[in-house]
């Protein structure tokens, strides 16, 4: 009898652990269930407010991992050939284009890395050629008079803080997500390998993964051109007769922006790329078709978009963004738009408009120009406001970075 009571003391004792480990991988999954059926917005603000008891129960769940639970496993190539055509800085010309081919062509083949084939490429298409014709960095000592291998070393160097860069976005960008226990590994020069376990909607992370992230700086819109831009589309789709596009109003557009813009930065890969017109040439505004996407949805763009102020174009509500982009694509709405200037959306929403309930973007008129890139900060770090103590970042650029800032802000 006492055998029999030591056999169940020792059961419900191994039950007991047991149930006591297993407990946190259970309630990691309810959170990961609970993350994926958030909204973006509400699924940020649940982790800034449960950040440590989060990463505490995912620490403690068991690993299952994509045999176990399922998943998803992507491949990620970073585009190393862009970023040597930013590194170039414009000082292309089509021997450089074609090397970029070759190189980009040879790469899906060749386990050697992109800046060697495109090295290689170079010096094949025109022998004896100097990189440094097309690369310079005073802050790495990259001159007029570096050699082809120390050229070569600074692309290197350059493609592999590229690749660290993408492996800390992607690692954002899966915890902005919800998913547990992803698994991120570099192949080769170029590549990310990425494992998913648990995600059971394949296309939203996809779309979440292959999206650009590139930190620009731009100066934002003349407030004077983009309303008169913003009455003639908003005109446009009530019905009404939109304004006179004037010569006075074209060239404030082709202005430069004043000091109190300078320095905006936008980040194309937060705010999901969203530009609603750019590179137009055509000014003139074409008759106004019969119907429009909007009236084939049963909502008129007017009750999608809030007229803004300023160098706010609009005001959309989240799940109106997409059908607004759209109607702005159009080419007789773009014709309505400055060409060199650009619609973005705000990376995050804001308090809802009046007479809405939900919260809003604004879509903000910038200039299509690039002042600066991300390739100019050496450093960023979170900072607080010494007057009103609210949040913002720090920034630190390098010499030439330094410069350019200063030039865009005369």
């Amino acid at each position: 009898m006492s055998g029999n009571r030591l056999k169940i003391f020792a059961i419900v004792a191994f039950l007991g652990i047991s149930l006591y480990y297993l407990f946190p991988t259970v309630k990691a999954y309810r959170q990961q269930q609970q993350l994926t059926a958030m909204t973006p917005e509400a699924r940020q603000a649940y982790l800034d407010e449960h950040y440590e008891e989060v990463v505490d129960t995912r620490a403690r769940a068991l690993n299952l991992g994509l045999d176990l639970q399922g998943g998803m496993h992507v491949t990620i190539e970073v585009g190393v050939d862009a970023l040597l055509r930013e590194l170039a800085e414009g000082r292309t010309d089509e021997v450089f284009d074609s090397a970029i081919a070759s190189a980009r062509q040879e790469a899906r083949t060749s386990r050697r890395g992109f800046v060697d084939l495109f090295v290689a490429a170079m010096e094949a298409e025109q022998p004896g050629t100097r990189l440094s014709r097309y690369f310079r960095n005073r802050d790495a000592g990259i001159t007029v008079r570096s050699s082809n291998n120390e050229v070569r070393d600074y692309l290197q160097t350059q493609e592999q803080e590229a690749l660290d860069r993408a492996v800390e976005i992607i690692r954002k960008r899966i915890d902005r997500f919800g998913v547990s226990e992803p698994l991120i590994q570099k192949q080769g020069s170029s590549r990310l390998s990425v494992e998913l376990p648990g995600v059971d909607d394949p296309q939203r992370v996809r779309d979440l993964l292959r999206g650009t992230a590139r930190l620009e700086f731009r100066l934002m819109a003349e407030p004077v051109a983009l309303q008169a831009s913003a009455e003639r589309v908003f005109a446009y789709f009530a019905g009404q007769e939109a304004p006179a596009d004037s010569a006075a109003e074209r060239e404030d557009t082709t202005a430069a922006a004043g000091d109190s813009a300078a320095g905006t930065g936008t980040d194309s890969a937060a705010s999901g790329g969203d530009s609603a017109a750019s590179g137009v040439r055509d000014l003139a505004a074409p008759e106004r078709p019969a119907a429009t996407p909007a009236a084939a949805e049963g909502r008129d763009f007017t009750e999608m978009a809030q007229r803004g102020e300023g160098v706010i174009f609009a005001m959309v509500q989240e799940r109106d963004t997409s059908a607004v982009r759209r109607m702005l694509a159009q080419p007789a709405v773009r014709g309505m738009i400055p060409p060199d200037l650009v619609l973005l959306y705000t990376a995050r929403a804001s308090a809802a408009a009046s007479g809405s309930e939900e919260p809003v973007y604004y879509l903000l008129g910038v200039n299509s120009r690039t002042e600066l890139g991300g390739d100019v900060l050496t450093d960023a770090a979170p900072n607080f406001d010494p007057y009103d103590n609210s949040p913002e970042v720090s920034l630190t650029m390098n010499a030439e970075g330094g410069q350019r800032w200063a030039q865009a802000r005369t």
